[in-house]
């Protein structure tokens, strides 16, 4: 076998592969910045790559070297443009201006000043001529305007010559003058002394006759007028209590009898109403026992006065009938349930039993505003209990309850307004963001 050599024991090799290490080693100090923190991806290591990457990095730094003589250039700039720089012209005009005769300095302050009237900036004859132009111009639209001005001064006095010469006329011209009420205050006087004469006249024969007769003059003074004026005031009050009695008694027949037989007729109507009020009234204090010993947690209800009793009614019931007639009108409140939209809300509503009741249901209408689809707008209630579905055996208690859950649980199947409940159905976050704003508006 033929002996061959190590290639590394070669020098030139050994200083070959010392050069690329080299190489290598600049490249990896080159590109380690560049891809911080990251590590550098791995890549194939040969001649091609390494002739590439130098080329690269070559061209990189020339690149930075540039733009650090870019950037030293523009900072010098900087710097020469910050400094000030004098005017070398400034001692030479100085000495100009010093050195100038009476006459010069003179004529060099007028050529300013007419530089400052011209309103130029500078002393050159072109731009002075174009000021005076300008200044030309101004004083030709200033001479317009002026006349304009006189024009309309010279209106104005014609105007105020024709307003003199109305004004004249209006003072003078009879046509124009209110008529003289002389006359008719003359005639209005005439026709008052008249009826006075006429009244002294009658007066003296008043007097004659009393002086005939020898009765004697009245006195009269402010004490009697005072106790007239006063029983004149009791009359009158008497007689409008009367009068108010009078119209208790309107639509009664004329005749006399008749009007009696009418009268003990509204009576016994009324005694058998407050009967059969009475015989109720065990039922409604019962329902009042109820509510106050086992309340629903979100209800309550009770009588509200004696509003029912008319106040033109012949015939008054008793303080005992007046207690028995309170009990058929009632106020509820319900408390906004805490799953609804209506939550926070406390709603008022208004009862009204029948004289039949329990054998009919009593009306219940909201009276505070509430937007649900099965309440409308007057307060009317939806709800089959108090309809067709109603039965003795129901108390105001479940009446109440059952609203409290309509409200938690409306139904849009039987609404009674047919736009809330298409809304209810359609867009139920629109549905409940209307009914927390009603609730806040109308029940808080």
């Amino acid at each position: 076998m033929e002996y061959r050599p190590d290639p590394l024991l070669s020098p030139s090799k050994a200083a070959r592969a010392a050069s690329e290490s080299r190489a290598w080693s600049d490249i990896h100090a080159f590109l380690a910045p560049l891809f911080h923190p990251e590590k550098i991806p791995t890549f194939e290591r040969n001649e091609a790559t390494l002739s590439a990457l130098q080329t690269l990095v070559s061209h990189c730094q020339a690149q930075t070297e540039r733009n650090a003589l870019l950037a030293s250039a523009q900072a010098q700039a900087l710097i020469e443009l910050s400094t000030p720089v004098a005017d070398p012209t400034l001692p030479i005009l100085e000495q100009i201006e010093d050195s100038l005769t009476s006459e010069g300095s003179e004529a060099l302050d007028n050529l300013a000043s007419l530089s400052s009237v011209f309103g130029a900036l500078s002393t050159d004859p072109r731009e002075m001529a174009h000021s005076v132009v300008k200044l030309t111009s101004s004083e030709h639209e200033i001479s317009q305007q002026l006349q304009r001005v006189e024009i309309l001064h010279q209106q104005l006095k014609l105007e105020h010559i024709r307003a003199q010469e109305l004004l004249q006329k209006l003072r003078t011209d009879d046509s124009f003058q209110q008529p003289d009420p002389t006359s008719e205050r003359t005639a209005d006087w005439n026709r008052g002394k008249k009826q006075m004469s006429m009244k002294i006249g009658e007066y003296k024969d008043r007097a004659a006759r009393f002086e005939r007769t020898g009765a004697a003059k009245p006195e009269v003074g402010i004490p009697e007028i005072k106790g007239q004026e006063k029983e004149l005031r009791d009359l009158e009050k008497r007689v409008r209590g009367l009068e108010g009695r009078v119209r208790g008694f309107e639509g009664l027949p004329p005749d006399k009898d008749l009007a009696l037989l009418e009268v003990e007729r509204m009576r016994r109507e009324l005694e058998g109403l407050v009967r059969k009020r009475d015989l109720d009234a065990d039922l409604q204090e019962k329902e009042l026992t109820d509510l106050g010993r086992d309340p629903p947690s979100s209800c309550s209800a009770g009588p509200i006065g004696d509003d029912l009793v008319c106040s033109f009614c012949p015939i008054k019931p008793t303080s005992t009938q007046y207690k028995s007639l309170e009990a058929f009108h009632w106020q509820a409140t319900i408390m906004g349930p805490g799953d609804s939209p209506y939550s926070g809300g406390v709603f008022f509503l208004a009862i009204h039993f029948p004289t039949d009741y329990p054998f009919k249901p009593p009306k219940v209408n909201f009276t505070t505003r509430i937007y649900h689809p099965n309440i409308n707008s007057n307060g009317s209630i939806c709800l089959d209990i108090l309809r067709d579905q109603w039965s003795p055996a129901l108390t105001i208690s479940k009446v109440l309850l059952s609203i409290c859950s309509m409200l938690t649980d409306p139904n849009p199947d039987d609404p009674l307004v047919p736009e809330i409940a298409h809304v209810y159905k359609t867009d139920r976050s629109r549905y409940e963001s209307t009914a927390r704003e009603w609730t806040r508006k109308y029940a808080i």
